[in-house]
């Protein structure tokens, strides 16, 4: 049976900046090296402070990497 190993994890905002014809023009930012033992909570808190700073909104992501072992 596998396992895994969290390995990293990361903090992924997508911003929508505007419109070209029908298509949606987005720019993303992302903080890498976020605390692997942070929750969903204090990744979301973080986030929502980062945009409130900028006055933006933005779709949020967590993306974590983990190793497979066997």
């Amino acid at each position: 049976m596998a396992s895994s190993i969290k390995n990293s994890s990361a903090l992924k905002m997508v911003y929508t900046i505007g419109m070209e014809g029908e298509k949606v023009i987005s720019k993303t930012r992302t903080i890498s090296s976020i605390n692997i033992d942070a929750t969903d909570d204090h990744v979301y808190g973080f986030a929502a402070a980062m945009l409130k700073l900028q006055q933006k909104s933005a779709a949020i992501q967590r993306v974590d990497a983990e190793i497979l072992n066997v």
